[in-house]
């Protein structure tokens, strides 16, 4: 499932048939739990079912599986029978998911619930109850009848029950774990790009260069580019309004996709000013004024 990028740069939550509503949290949402303790989640999110068995050692027995018994031993019955991930996956839905949650150990499910309350009428009156009260210390009618009249009221008592919404099980694991990994931006989608064609040599030499110079910046900042240093960078190079009083109210998807967008346009903006430096008024043909947009 494919959850349109319209819908993820929504600050509301994305709802799931059978389930409920997925919440996309905001950095203050993440704050308040630690970045730390996200980080932890969406690690085990991007755990599947090779990674997982190879994690735990059980790829012998599990290659030794008949296609039935591969079939029983999904990631998500595995995952329910470790103490350790089932543990976590059951903070990680209480987090995403904006209703209240519990596990079933009879179902084996992670049922989803509201909690609605009603009022449960007594029979007994409150006059009957001093009554009988007062029956008992004086043994006098004439007494009773003063009461009868005036807390004859009925006394209801509130009581609350859960009324389940929607489980997420085995059936349904897949989707949901594939559209937390959605919001989360740990999985994107695979689009099959068409190899770029250049104009002429010294356009693709230039692209080369750049690309290559790009990722061996990237490897040299993978290590020093903690999350907070991200949130510290675009706020102070922001030019829409986004800065630090205000960014911790975007989720953790807008942040992340408009980081990278900023990045792209900036360095967008530098082959813009590298074309204007090197390329003559005669090729301005091979220029892209549309690559911000790509």
């Amino acid at each position: 499932m494919n959850i349109d990028e319209f819908e993820l740069l929504c600050d509301e939550p994305i709802y799931i048939d059978g389930v409920g509503n997925i919440k996309i949290p905001t950095l203050r949402e993440i704050r308040k739990i630690g970045y730390k303790t996200y980080e932890l989640m969406s690690n085990y999110l991007a755990v599947d079912l090779k990674k997982y068995i190879d994690v735990t050692g059980l790829r012998e027995q599990y290659d030794k599986l008949s296609d039935e018994g591969k079939l029983v031993n999904s990631l998500y019955n595995l995952i329910i029978r470790n103490k350790e991930f089932g543990e976590v996956y059951f903070n990680i839905f209480s987090f995403f998911i904006s209703e209240n949650i519990k596990f079933n150990t009879e179902t084996e499910a992670f049922e989803i619930y509201k909690i609605e309350t009603y009022e449960e009428k007594s029979n007994e009156t409150i006059g009957t109850k001093v009554a009988n009260y007062i029956k008992v210390l004086f043994k006098k009618v004439d007494i009773l009848n003063l009461f009868n009249h005036k807390l004859d009221d009925k006394k209801n008592t509130i009581q609350e029950k859960q009324v389940i919404t929607g489980s997420i099980n085995n059936e349904n694991f897949d989707l949901v774990r594939d559209c937390l990994l959605q919001i989360n931006c740990i999985k994107e989608v695979k689009i099959e790009k068409e190899p770029v064609k250049y104009k002429n040599e010294m356009a693709r030499k230039l692209a080369e260069r750049m690309e290559k110079a790009e990722k061996s910046k990237q490897e040299r900042n993978k290590d020093n580019m903690s999350f907070g240093k991200m949130v510290s960078k675009y706020c102070a190079d922001n030019k829409n309004g986004i800065n630090i009083l205000n960014v911790y109210n975007m989720t953790i998807y807008q942040f992340l996709n408009q980081f990278m967008q900023h990045n792209h346009i900036r360095q967008s903006d530098i082959q813009d000013m590298v074309y204007a430096n090197t390329v003559s008024f005669s090729d301005l043909k091979d220029y892209d004024s549309q690559l911000w947009l790509k």
